[in-house]
């Protein structure tokens, strides 16, 4: 019982340690995605104060369709570890209530043995 406490209690060590990893993966994806917004967005402005009519017209042509994919795909990569945290969570709860219900299974054996000890 003992055994199985402790590898539970380290199944539950290394399911805290992959919620945090997702939580890490998940700022660095958001960040990424909101630079690339910024990016999007200087680069909008900077062109619309540009008097080459011809820049501007390249810069919506050929560049934004090409910054517009990137911010699509780490949209995606954003959403795909949205999902990786959510199955970590469930992990660490999963993991949590084995350790709880072994943790109570040894209360319970630890009482009848008090028990017996007395009588």
């Amino acid at each position: 019982a003992l055994y199985r406490l402790q590898r539970e209690d380290e199944a539950v060590a290394r399911a805290t340690q992959g919620l945090s990893d997702a939580r890490l993966k998940l700022a660095q994806a958001e960040s990424e995605r909101n630079k690339k917004a910024i990016q999007i967005e200087s680069a909008k402005a900077a062109t619309s104060h540009s008097d080459a009519p011809d820049a501007q017209r390249h810069f919506e042509e050929v560049v934004l369709p090409g910054l517009n994919s990137e911010l699509e795909m780490l949209q995606k990569q954003e959403q795909q570890t949205r999902a990786e945290l959510v199955e970590a969570e469930q992990q660490l709860r999963d993991e949590r209530t084995k350790l709880d219900a072994l943790n109570d299974s040894l209360d319970r054996y630890n009482n009848a043995l008090e028990e017996i000890g007395r009588k």
